[in-house]
């Protein structure tokens, strides 16, 4: 089973819903290329530049990346390369009241099924809440 290879940068912000920030707050997001449309439609093959900027309302040593693509009423885990977003552009440690930008490349894979479905990022601080958690509509 192939999925969406997510490996590290930024674009056009797009509309999202915040999923549940607990330590935290998403400020924008960026996907690139992302037409002003939804949902952001990723076609295969490319490379997709994803960058998350976030304020944090506690203190942290490490984030953690989780990405999931919600299809059919199941979380399904995609892929990522490094979950430690402090190897992806996040000063770590995090200081409460600091600002930071997370950056990713994602390698859309051929294999991957031609779907519609919603895409989240979480970013979890020591604890496992979430600094921000963004979800968006994509389609492969």
């Amino acid at each position: 089973m192939t999925f969406l290879l997510i490996t590290t940068a930024a674009g056009s912000h797009i509309s999202y819903k915040d999923c549940g920030s607990k330590s935290g707050r998403p400020i924008f997001v960026d996907l690139d290329p992302c037409p002003t449309e939804r949902p952001c439609v990723l076609h295969v093959n490319t490379q997709v530049q994803l960058a998350v900027r976030f304020f944090s309302s506690t203190q942290t040593d490490q984030v953690t990346t989780v990405i999931t693509g919600y299809l059919a009423g199941v979380d399904v885990p995609l892929p990522i390369s490094d979950p430690n977003s402090c190897d992806h552009g996040v000063n770590c440690p995090v200081s409460s009241g600091q600002v930071n930008t997370y950056n990713e490349s994602i390698y859309v894979d051929p294999g991957f099924p031609l779907v519609e479905m919603t895409m989240r990022v979480e970013l979890k601080d020591d604890g496992t809440d979430d600094l921000a958690c963004v979800e968006y509509p994509i389609k492969i």
